[in-house]
């Protein structure tokens, strides 16, 4: 089996549904992959979102305590039996061509960490929209040598399984999402690891969230950043790296240069306050991040 993919979910039977109907679709044999589904302490069942696409599929279901993607991920890659990793969410939808992309990619830079393209599947909602501006942002900033990029996020990569164990998985003390993928990526780099973009590999990003979602997830985000520090600390690494003051204005300076309605800069100026407010709350609460659902 060449491909295991890893889907951490919690509580959200609706968009898991969603995104094993895409791998449902996708263009590859089906006797190559299997998905495994990582149910991180929610109250209800996964199986019943699964079971419509069991003949379609090979679908295995773990169950977990609530301890938070990063867990959730490491406890998929642990039990999966492909040569290959791919990670997306329970929220995201692939393309009919996402494996045949990673696996292309693979094949050409078997030592790489590979990511792949996010787009976003709610164009309609403002929020939603803000998000992609922003990602779209820094994975720009953060990727501009698509052969030596620097942050992926982890619903849309790719990596030999070897390699994966061999850097130690995600780091589950980080038990919100935000801040693991950081923290891997950096990690996966700090050991000789090369990132490299697989930009056909594409996910539709379906995040569904109103404006106190977007605030609470980008509040998560600045807590995560906090830990993310910290963890850098541990082994030695130094602080985070300041991105520097254009950066940070040329985030904000984005929605008027793409032409985005007035709306987006205000999301994006409102997103930045919340990633602040949460750092500073981990800095002075003094306390790691408490568990909460995947993204």
């Amino acid at each position: 089996m060449l491909f295991s993919v890893i889907i951490p979910t919690r509580n959200r039977p609706r968009q898991l549904q969603r995104c094993l109907a895409a791998l449902a679709s996708i263009r590859y044999p089906k006797d190559n992959f299997e998905v495994i589904v990582v149910e991180d302490g929610g109250c209800g069942d996964p199986a019943p979102a699964a079971e419509p696409f069991r003949e379609k599929l090979s679908i295995r279901l773990l169950l977990q305590s609530h301890r938070g993607p990063a867990a959730a991920r490491n406890n998929g890659a642990r039990n999966a039996a492909g040569r290959f990793l791919a990670f997306t969410d329970d929220d995201c939808e692939p393309e009919a061509n996402w494996l045949q992309a990673f696996e292309a990619a693979i094949r050409a830079r078997p030592d790489d960490l590979l990511g792949g393209t996010v787009r976003n599947a709610l164009a309609a909602s403002s929020c939603a929209a803000a998000s992609q501006l922003i990602h779209d942002f820094t994975s720009a900033q953060y990727n501009r040598d698509p052969d030596a990029a620097r942050f992926f996020p982890s619903n849309n990569i790719a990596v030999v399984a070897a390699a994966f164990q061999r850097v130690g998985g995600f780091d589950e003390g980080f038990q919100l999402s935000g801040g693991e993928d950081r923290n891997f990526c950096d990690l996966w780099r700090s050991r000789g690891g090369r990132m490299s973009c697989a930009p056909e590999a594409i996910v539709w990003h379906r995040h569904e969230m109103g404006l106190r979602g977007f605030v609470t997830q980008h509040f998560n985000y600045g807590r995560g950043g906090f830990s993310y520090r910290l963890a850098r600390l541990r082994r030695g690494a130094g602080p985070v790296p300041f991105e520097g003051w254009p950066f940070h204005l040329g985030l904000l300076a984005a929605p008027l240069q793409t032409g985005a309605k007035l709306s987006l800069t205000v999301l994006v100026a409102l997103s930045q306050a919340a990633v602040a407010s949460g750092y500073f709350y981990e800095a002075i609460a003094g306390r790691r991040p408490t568990v909460s659902a995947a993204d």
